[in-house]
């Protein structure tokens, strides 16, 4: 699978997942499938719908994760 360099939701959107280096949502957003990155961020309302492995994860707001969730911090 490539790598994308950056996701980032701003105000209100949806994206599916993959493998990031960030993954960024500001406002509400949702992404579809796993997720894997080095950083993932929820400002606001976020949600995925998958499983999720990363190396920072930071929830400021709500943040919803429907898989298992993998972080160092």
């Amino acid at each position: 699978m490539e790598v994308t360099d950056k996701l980032i939701i701003n105000g209100s959107g949806s994206s599916k997942g993959g493998r990031f280096h960030t993954v960024e949502i500001n406002g509400s957003g949702t992404v579809s499938g796993d997720v894997e990155c080095t950083s993932l961020l929820f400002n606001g309302s976020g949600k995925t719908d998958g499983h999720v492995k990363t190396q920072t994860l930071t929830i400021s707001g709500s943040g919803k994760i429907s898989g298992s969730a993998e972080a160092e911090s």
